[in-house]
């Protein structure tokens, strides 16, 4: 047995992340004997052994033995080429479990045939959704370890394949049905909390914001934000509630549900009329919360 194979969860964990960050000075043996290792049980709920793995051998390519790779994943050399050449993307997704939540990360590789690969044991089913979809396969790995029945990153890995890095510092949580729509996940507003503690905007299901893959479409192609600025010296007509409604009305998702994704606390609206006594102070409230509004509002 190799020394590698002796060390406890937590001691591979500090080795693979040393030689990630130092991968010339990995002996050729110690690469031969991680691989034999490979792929590494997933009962522990933390750091994931075997997306560090991925990250190791594909900057050890030359080095690793591939027919002994493409084994270890029960692949075809030319599928283990591909996964250890191709591009690759990264993609947030928040996890709960027993109401608490953290981030984990998505790794994707875009395969030209049609298989699905995973290091993890994840539903299958809920994964020939998205490939169903997207219309390609792919292999995937993830950088903590969580129950890998759950689907919840389904909307994630939609996103990941159909953007790329468009949305790579983006968190999504959703799940995925066979005909396009994004259905409610549990733990929402704990996933929420941790991607606003991360600044990292979420996308979400919301039943009228978004409920289908088109609204995703919508939200990275063409997204136009409602906000409004109408202050005035007199009556604002922006009392009207009609008035109000039919100006939001053209806008595809609504002020709160764009607040939520990107975690802004100032209104999206400035309707605020100007003191004709104090007009100076009316500006300087105008000014500061423009500057606000366009600090928090990073895209």
């Amino acid at each position: 047995m190799s020394l590698f194979e002796n060390l406890n969860y937590f001691q591979k964990i500090y080795f693979l992340n040393h030689y990630l960050n130092n991968p010339s000075n990995l002996s050729k043996e110690d690469l031969k004997n991680i691989l034999n290792s490979f792929p590494f049980d997933n009962s522990n709920h933390g750091e994931n052994l075997n997306f560090l793995a991925i990250q190791l051998f594909r900057k050890l390519k030359e080095e690793l033995d591939l027919e002994s790779f493409a084994k270890k994943l029960k692949i075809d050399t030319m599928t283990a080429k591909e996964i250890l050449n191709e591009k690759g993307f990264e993609v947030y997704f928040p996890i709960a479990k027993d109401g608490k939540a953290d981030l984990n990360k998505l790794f994707v590789i875009p395969l030209s045939s049609n298989q699905i690969l995973s290091t993890g044991s994840v539903d299958f089913n809920s994964l020939e959704v998205v490939k169903k979809l997207i219309g390609k396969g792919f292999f995937i790995t993830f950088s903590k370890n969580f129950d890998f029945k759950t689907n919840s990153y389904t909307l994630a890995l939609y996103s990941i394949l159909k953007f790329g890095d468009l949305v790579s510092n983006y968190a999504f949580t959703g799940i995925l049905t066979s005909e396009g729509e994004v259905d409610s996940v549990e733990y929402l507003e704990e996933k929420i909390k941790v991607c606003r503690e991360n600044k990292i905007p979420i996308i979400f299901p919301e039943k009228n914001n978004m409920k289908s893959i088109e609204d995703l479409e919508k939200f990275f192609t063409n997204l136009e934000i409602p906000i409004f600025i109408l202050p005035s010296l007199g009556n604002n007509k922006w009392e009207n509630k009609t008035a109000k409604e039919t100006f939001l009305s053209k806008f595809k998702f609504s002020p709160n549900y764009i607040k939520i994704v990107f975690h802004i606390n100032t209104e999206l609206n400035y309707t605020n009329t100007f003191n004709e006594e104090n007009i100076v102070d009316s500006f300087k409230n105008y000014s500061s919360w423009l500057k606000n509004l366009c600090s928090e509002l990073k895209i």
